[in-house]
């Protein structure tokens, strides 16, 4: 799992100068109308480019993996990625306006206003605008949601108890068991912390709630500061973990075709199933906009959906589920209880608040 990582650095600037180092591209201070464009045009542009560069949209992320395969075997186009944080894809775009090499990004939903603020994506409306629901996109096509994740909570049985289920924040912190966090920059982190305020308060209105409640948990020794993501909870280095249903079900699938006997336990979080996602974004200034155009044309289709599915993110349009993915996912009724957070101003104020208050208040307890 490589994006499950990714870091929305609190610094914008921070690491930029270093991963830009050696980038060369072409210079481009104009863009294209791409909305303006029809259907054979935007293929036409998209193909004579040849090629898309993307920064954080990895294979192995809600199977953006498929995604790119059928964009390739479709229109020809080529694809690489370099795998990065949110800020990051943002200050990269920044700074390298004026020698620009990379096109488009898949960025956390609260940091859209600080995308516009900056000046850094394009429009593109895809043809299936009309259904997406008016929350989920820029009016003026600057972003757009392209799937849902909900928070979910896998528990390694083996090591936490083989009677031990886990569904809620109250049935965890009863438990006695630890949890790894991560640090409060990646969108799953960072509303993993938050999650706590809708279990025990009045939710994105009561961060303090969460923010003693692991206060609670870094006093009683219960926060494990090691690594957090796929790779320690496959090793069985972790007991429990909160991340996107998306991310914990391909971990419990990894888990059972490497042959392991894990016992996994594999829940929507009962009282904070918190359900947000990642916006597809365009490079104001990329150098294959057509391409970029194009891929986000076919990530909003049916079929681009359906991959989205195939990789257990609940997609942004309304499609079906066929039965042979709904038998693999966690079953309908755990997402009786979700909270969809559809205000993106306030959710922007409140995770970069539970981010300054976890550095300013809990760090300072776990060493």
């Amino acid at each position: 799992m490589s994006k499950h990582c990714r870091f929305l650095l609190l610094g914008i600037g921070i690491c930029v100068p270093l991963l830009l180092a050696g980038c060369v591209g072409k210079k481009k201070t104009d863009t294209i109308d791409l909305n303006s464009l029809t259907m054979d045009e935007l293929i036409a542009g998209a193909q004579k480019e040849g090629h898309i560069e993307s920064v954080g949209i990895p294979d192995d992320w809600a199977n953006w993996g498929g995604v790119w395969k059928a964009v390739t075997e479709k229109y020809g186009l080529t694809h690489h990625d370099t795998d990065m944080g949110s800020n990051e894809e943002l200050a990269t775009f920044a700074a390298e306006k004026d020698n620009p090499t990379r096109d488009m990004g898949d960025c956390a939903f609260g940091l859209m206003p600080l995308a516009v603020e900056m000046d850094v994506v394009q429009s593109y409306k895809p043809t299936t605008w009309d259904s997406i629901p008016d929350w989920a996109k820029d009016p003026d096509g600057r972003w757009l949601l392209g799937y849902l994740g909900t928070l979910s909570i896998i528990v390694n049985k083996d090591l936490a108890g083989k009677d031990i289920e886990i569904r809620s924040w109250q049935e965890f912190k009863d438990s006695g068991l630890s949890i790894t966090t991560g640090e409060p920059s990646g969108g799953a982190t960072q509303l993993g912390l938050l999650s706590p305020a809708f279990a025990f308060g009045n939710g994105l209105d009561d961060v303090s709630v969460a923010i003693e409640f692991w206060k609670e948990m870094a006093r009683a020794g219960r926060i494990d500061t090691g690594a957090w993501g796929r790779p320690r909870f496959l090793q069985g280095e972790t007991q429990v973990m909160v991340d996107w249903d998306y991310n914990n079900l391909v971990t419990r699938d990894i888990a059972n075709e490497n042959g392991s006997d894990m016992n996994i336990s594999l829940h929507v979080l009962t009282d904070s199933a918190l359900q947000t996602g990642y916006c597809a974004i365009i490079n104001k200034y990329a150098p294959h906009p057509h391409a970029s155009a194009l891929m986000l044309e076919y990530a909003l289709s049916d079929e681009g959906q359906l991959e989205k599915i195939k990789g257990y993110a609940s997609p942004i349009r309304d499609i079906s589920i066929p039965n042979d993915i709904l038998a693999k996912l966690l079953p309908r009724q755990e997402y009786t209880n979700a909270i969809p957070l559809v205000d993106l101003e306030k959710l922007s104020r409140v995770t970069e608040e539970i981010s300054r208050r976890w550095q300013d208040e809990v760090v300072p307890l776990l060493y």
